[in-house]
């Protein structure tokens, strides 16, 4: 899947969504005036851990924060956002991305 409109997802949804995801899709089916938008689900994020092969780097360096050390925990965020700095985006998530992009009315 991917990408979600907005419209699709319902609070049942928020644990491929998220909670802001989830919420944003209450407001709409609530008739309230929310932007069009969508949400790149967690599937997305599975597909682009496995395929850019971080998930064993990932849980190891999870592995060493120490919830005493506070220093350890910045230290171990800033190696993990390096993992995903050079991961690479496939290309059928990206285009799914792209596609829900420009779908979006232009505002």
């Amino acid at each position: 899947m991917f990408v979600l409109p907005f419209s699709n997802i319902r609070k049942e949804d928020i644990a491929g969504t998220g909670g802001k995801g989830a919420n944003l899709g209450e407001l709409v089916a609530a008739g309230l005036p929310v932007p069009d938008g969508f949400v790149i689900d967690t599937v997305a994020y599975s597909h682009f851990v496995a395929a850019s092969a971080i998930q064993a780097p990932l849980l190891a360096l999870a592995a060493q924060v120490r919830a005493d050390d506070p220093a350890s925990v910045e230290k171990i965020s800033l190696q993990i956002q390096a993992l995903f700095h050079v991961g690479a985006l496939p290309d059928d998530l990206a285009a799914a991305i792209r596609a829900a992009y420009e779908a979006l009315p232009a505002q």
